[in-house]
């Protein structure tokens, strides 16, 4: 089963920053297309990667 869904989820890390576009499920596995910033210092996050493919594999 694939289902692909759009988001806008923001992930926070310890010194980083995820946004996330695009989900896309296949069975209990799902890739999310996201960009990454990372934050020198705690007022400014500095994209430092292209927009990339994230796995994550769901727990049920």
């Amino acid at each position: 089963m694939i289902t692909i869904t759009i988001t806008n989820s923001i992930i926070v890390k310890p010194f980083s920053l995820f946004i996330c576009h695009l989900r896309i499920f296949i069975n209990n596995i799902y890739l999310e297309y996201c960009q990454y910033f990372f934050n020198l210092n705690a007022a400014n996050f500095f994209q430092i990667k292209k927009p990339f493919l994230h796995p994550q594999v769901i727990l049920q």
